[in-house]
């Protein structure tokens, strides 16, 4: 029997940084805590993400801590690199790979930005650099693309209503 998908998968130690058309991907340092509590640190980014604003106390915690990592070797570790704008040096915010299974070869993008960044397309070119792969999981040997949806229970009560 041959060996399932996930069993060949290489750890990920990119080079750094990562460079895209306009982005820098690179590990955090203690130099970016207050970019990052200018962003983390408040209510309306924090309000659809697992974690409450962020103190700079947390943030230099988690930089010495968790976002040191460097490379993802396997499954349950995470790499978060700060989004860096090439043409100014300024943290426009951070993105986070988490390789949740090895015999799936599958995990889980996140990213936080700046809102003051916002609406110029960094988010999307920081995961298509985190990414570079189209489909979403390897499922019975093959490779599967999933697309999901989801719909609030105040939505279904409105549309069982029409």
């Amino acid at each position: 029997m041959a060996d399932p998908p996930g069993s060949r998968l290489r750890p990920l130690r990119p080079g750094y940084p990562v460079r895209t058309e306009r982005l820098l991907l690179r590990p955090l340092t203690g130099g970016d805590a207050d970019a990052l509590l200018a962003y983390r640190g408040r209510d309306d980014v924090s309000r659809y993400v697992p974690f409450e604003p962020m103190s700079r106390e947390d943030i230099l915690e988690r930089i010495a801590g968790p976002w040191a990592r460097t490379e993802l070797t396997d499954e349950g570790q995470a790499l978060t690199l700060g989004a860096e704008l090439a043409e100014t040096g300024e943290l426009a915010g951070d993105v986070v790979l988490f390789w949740h299974s090895r015999e799936h070869a599958g995990g889980e993008l996140g990213y936080v930005l700046n809102p003051v960044l916002g609406g110029r397309g960094y988010a999307t070119e920081a995961a298509n650099a985190m990414l570079r792969l189209v489909h979403n999981e390897i499922f019975k040997g093959e490779w599967s693309t999933e697309v999901d949806f989801a719909m609030l229970a105040d939505e279904w009560y409105a549309l069982a209503r029409r």
